[in-house]
């Protein structure tokens, strides 16, 4: 069971773009139908923030610190969450192709209805995670720890898993034709009986 974003029962602060900067700090916030995009702010810590209708491409929240934060409908398309550490964080409808969050970790966090192709995930660390429904086109998990992950309904059409290690993964429903995994990755994973000829097919096997 995945943890959803806690909030407060006060109304949130308005976030302005010119308050972002490294090591900046955000407690009961919102920031809504804004630009942020190309912003640059490393090590910002976000609690309990709502974002909605807003464009933050092309940003860099490297070593970021993100706890019961909710994004929806926002654009944050070749941005850097690299490093970063999200909890309790949904993803709702957002544009995130090109997202760099290579060795970040990831707990309690969930996508759902968004673009994500091409994003990385290399060396990344994943615990109750939800990916449903979603884009997932040429991403890279190479190296990626994915504990309790769940791929629901998701494009994974060239997505990459090179040296992943999967416990407790469900790949149901989703499109894994063309994934790329080895034949000693698949103990762990749960499919569906739709994708059983793709498995044998990874572990050599030959059905005549």
């Amino acid at each position: 069971m995945i943890r959803r974003p806690i909030f407060p029962a006060v109304k949130l602060e308005s976030l302005t773009p010119s308050q972002f900067e490294d090591g900046s700090f955000f407690e009961a916030a919102c920031l809504e139908e804004l630009s942020v995009a190309g912003s640059k702010a490393d090590d910002m810590t976000l609690e309990t923030v709502r974002v909605k209708r807003t464009e933050i491409g092309d940003s860099t929240f490297r070593s970021a610190r993100w706890t019961d934060v909710s994004v929806e409908q926002s654009n944050l398309a070749n941005s850097s969450l690299e490093d970063a550490a999200l909890l309790r964080t949904e993803f709702t409808g957002c544009r995130l192709t090109g997202l760099q969050a290579n060795g970040a970790g990831l707990e309690d966090v969930a996508f759902r209805n968004c673009r994500m192709d091409l994003s990385l995930f290399r060396f990344s660390r994943m615990k109750n995670v939800l990916f449903e429904n979603c884009n997932l086109g040429e991403s890279d998990f190479a190296g990626a720890s994915l504990v309790g992950v769940s791929f629901i309904g998701c494009d994974l059409g060239n997505a990459e898993f090179s040296h992943a290690k999967f416990d407790r993964v469900d790949f149901s429903r989703s499109d894994i034709d063309s994934m790329r995994v080895s034949p000693d990755q698949v103990r762990g994973i749960a499919i569906d009986h739709t994708q059983v000829y793709r498995i044998v097919e990874l572990m050599g096997i030959t059905v005549t």
